[in-house]
């Protein structure tokens, strides 16, 4: 009789004996090995998290150095605004 560790694992991993009974040794293993699931489903969702943050750091860089680009390029445009209103206005009202 083939007698489980565990259950939920990707590879059924067990003990075939006789009287269906697992010791306390096979137990063990049973749960180390649930718990190993545990963790490497764990570490996934990390490495997932840590690709995100990567990701959005790098959007908020390239936003970040492109809100700043405009910022002065609507300076640049309003001091040209300025300067051309300047020269159209009539001499005597500066």
């Amino acid at each position: 009789m083939f007698t489980r560790f565990g259950e939920g694992r990707r590879v059924d991993c067990g003990i075939t004996n006789d009287d269906g009974i697992l010791n306390l040794a096979q137990l063990n293993t049973g749960y180390m090995m649930r718990i190993a699931d545990a963790t490497e489903a764990m570490a996934k969702n990390y490495l997932k998290l840590q690709a995100d943050l990567d990701m959005y750091t790098r959007l908020h860089q390239e936003k970040s150095a492109s809100v700043s680009r405009l910022e002065k390029s609507n300076a640049a445009l309003r001091g040209v605004i300025t300067k051309l209103k300047k020269e159209r206005a009539p001499k005597g009202e500066e």
